[in-house]
């Protein structure tokens, strides 16, 4: 366990998907390409979302940016996240609660823009 969250090996047991156990291992450590990490490494001109105007990194595309609020509500509804305004370890330790969380998760994942 890291906090709240299973350590990947326990995650991996329930993906059986490198593919998915290579993403999970990223948004756990932040690493998850963004063009505020990108911005980091001098790889990308700017790190600010072009909607919100902030840091354009994991945990505001997750939890912040007006562009995903639609998409914010339905995930936090198949979460059983009831507060709005959740920290990303909060955010995590509901995804990867169990196995059914983690598939809900990495499904939504493809309407963020994340790599």
């Amino acid at each position: 366990m890291i906090g709240n969250v299973p350590d990947i090996i326990t995650i991996s047991k329930w993906t059986e998907n490198r593919v998915q156990d290579r993403l999970i291992a990223r948004i756990i450590s932040k690493t998850i390409i963004t063009p505020g990490l990108l911005h980091r490494f001098n790889l990308h001109p700017d790190p600010l979302c072009i909607v919100c105007n902030e840091n354009n990194d994991i945990s505001h595309i997750l939890l912040k940016c007006r562009k995903y609020a639609s998409f914010r509500v339905i995930l936090w509804n198949k979460l059983n996240i009831v507060e709005p305004n959740i920290t990303y370890d909060v955010l995590l330790s509901h995804a990867f609660t169990n196995k059914k969380n983690l598939t809900i998760f990495i499904q939504a994942l493809k309407y963020f823009d994340i790599s």
